[in-house]
């Protein structure tokens, strides 16, 4: 994890080594209200029902318009649920090429902007979990993005197990005269498990 942190930010200031002192610096405030509504024809899973907000406030720096760092917090109070407000501490660090390709880390907010069946979802994390920490890469227009996101990440002889979701989305667009064809597909996969916990629960991989 650290090996990636500093390969971003030595990639994004090579180059401009010149300018280091942030050329912007601002206040960002993200919300959001969600009703989330599950009914199921199964009686082994009940259904249920979520209200409530996403709050992002954050402290936004920018240097040479390529790199851009977010700090803040995610604030979600579940209407009706007063007793605990759960708060998640919000970090992304961005750096955009010259060619337009963008490398983000922390906060990559995948799952907010991929349809992912509801298997990927882990108990619908958008709206129960943490931020989606991890990395994603993706290309001018959106046409390649590859992505990998930490649900919960583990040392070695853990009592738990470590979740991981990873996958890439082409949308590959093909032109002639005045028409145009995308052909959109996607290769995603989650991991639940590994070789360095001590659960006895079995590994588990599905693929979509």
């Amino acid at each position: 994890m650290r090996k990636i942190i500093c390969f971003i930010i030595v990639f994004a200031f090579a180059g401009n080594s010149e300018t280091i002192e942030p050329e912007d610096c601002r206040l960002v405030l993200k919300a959001e209200n969600f009703i989330v509504n599950y009914e199921y024809f199964s009686p082994n899973i009940k259904g249920y029902t979520i209200l409530g907000s996403n709050i992002d406030p954050s402290l936004q720096v920018s240097w040479n318009r390529s790199l851009k760092l977010n700090l803040g917090v995610r604030i979600r109070p579940i209407f009706g649920e007063y007793d605990t407000i759960p708060v998640y501490w919000l970090y992304r660090l961005q750096y955009n090429s010259t060619k337009n390709w963008i490398i983000k880390f922390g906060d990559i907010e995948i799952r907010s902007k991929q349809s992912l069946p509801d298997y990927f979802m882990f108990n619908n994390m958008r709206f129960e979990g943490p931020p989606d920490n991890g990395l994603l890469i993706s290309s001018p227009h959106n046409w390649f993005q590859s992505f990998v996101i930490w649900d919960d990440f583990i040392f070695p002889k853990s009592s738990h197990q470590e979740k991981l979701l990873a996958g890439i989305t082409l949308s590959p667009e093909f032109k002639r005269d005045n028409m145009s064809v995308k052909i959109p597909c996607a290769f995603t996969a989650s991991n639940v498990g590994g070789q360095i916990d001590t659960s006895p629960e079995p590994i588990k991989t599905w693929y979509h």
